[in-house]
């Protein structure tokens, strides 16, 4: 195979039911200069012979296998290292694309010099019709404005964005902060503000399935906390950056993590046998004193005026919340840990 534009990395951990749509998408697309490469986070659901056999006849697919799962980033990575692009896209084996994503990224990329492109993705429980703007609208900004706009509109998936490879190259063999959930934001935090220029296309064109019967009660557990960390790396690579307003975003994204870990201890319990007991105890005294060091900034920050009135009570009457929850629950069904 010769020189590609684009390689497209696609990362799948029991995802059967859904690739053969994911794939298609691929197959469909209008630009055709492209790779693919598919990479199998030790599956157990029968995928890895489906993948091999549906993919063994087609030479710009490539499908490597991990024996045991070594999550997401370190998936992504893998698929990173073998790409041989001048740029990188990435779709999740239960999403899509629109026919003509790689077109419209590749077009936005080029036609600005950007060495970022972004597109609108769509959040959806089928293939049913939505709504595509009349005329498409690129806006240019800098990688540092780029990075400002993922905060202040928590957009930080890497699916719809297409990245420079040599930038992203540039970051060292792990991309991906492997081991560690939330791993989109502090992947983008790192990449975005090292990009000269950054292209924002008004094109609808992923579609993120959101699977009504695989969303869990998402109580507190060990992996959710890990959103701490990330939004420790978050602030420590927005400071690199060198700008007040993407620190200061930063912080307020970081004075969010104690307040959402909370939320979901309100509502749903613990939901993780490691932080049953003493544990859970230790983490919960944790998070409520970062929360209460936090609330000034929380206060002062952009929120709904729903989240700040659940701020608002959780810090001066915790008691509150979690009656509130309880009574919520009984009426939706839904129960605590």
């Amino acid at each position: 195979m010769g020189e590609v534009e684009i390689s497209v990395i696609v990362p799948t951990r029991n995802a059967l039911p859904f690739l053969e749509r994911c794939l298609r998408s691929i197959e469909q697309q209008t630009f055709r200069s492209f790779e693919v490469i598919v990479v199998n986070d030790g599956s157990d659901d029968g995928s890895a012979a489906w993948l091999d056999e549906r993919l063994a006849q087609k030479p710009a697919y490539r499908v490597v296998h991990h024996e045991l799962s070594q999550g997401l980033s370190a998936a992504r990575n893998h698929g990173i290292a073998l790409a041989r692009g001048r740029f990188l896209a990435f779709l999740d084996a239960d999403d899509w694309f629109e026919p003509t994503m790689l077109e419209t990224l590749h077009r936005a990329a080029l036609s600005t010099q950007s060495q970022v492109a972004h597109i609108v993705r769509e959040i959806c429980t089928n293939e049913g019709p939505f709504v595509q703007p009349r005329e498409e609208v690129v806006r240019v900004l800098d990688g540092v404005g780029a990075a400002v706009e993922m905060l202040e509109q928590e957009e930080y998936a890497v699916w719809s964005r297409l990245y420079d490879a040599r930038l992203v190259k540039s970051l060292g063999p792990e991309p991906f902060p492997v081991g560690l959930t939330c791993e989109d934001r502090v992947f983008n935090m790192r990449v975005l503000p090292l990009a000269s220029r950054a292209a924002e296309s008004n094109r609808v064109e992923y579609h993120y399935f959101m699977n009504m019967g695989s969303i869990s009660l998402g109580g507190l557990s060990q992996r959710a906390m890990q959103i701490l960390e990330a939004d420790e790396l978050m602030v420590g690579y927005a400071r690199a950056a060198g700008d007040e307003r993407l620190v200061k975003l930063a912080l307020d994204r970081q004075a969010k993590g104690a307040f959402s870990m909370l939320v979901k201890y309100a509502r749903f319990g613990i939901t993780d046998d490691a932080l049953r007991g003493q544990a859970g105890q230790d983490a919960l005294r944790m998070l409520r004193q970062r929360f209460v060091s936090d609330y000034p900034r929380l206060a002062a920050s952009p929120l709904p005026a729903s989240k700040r009135l659940v701020a608002w009570q959780l810090r001066y009457m915790p008691a509150l919340v979690r009656a509130e929850f309880a009574i919520y629950n009984v009426v939706t069904g839904k129960g605590r840990g």
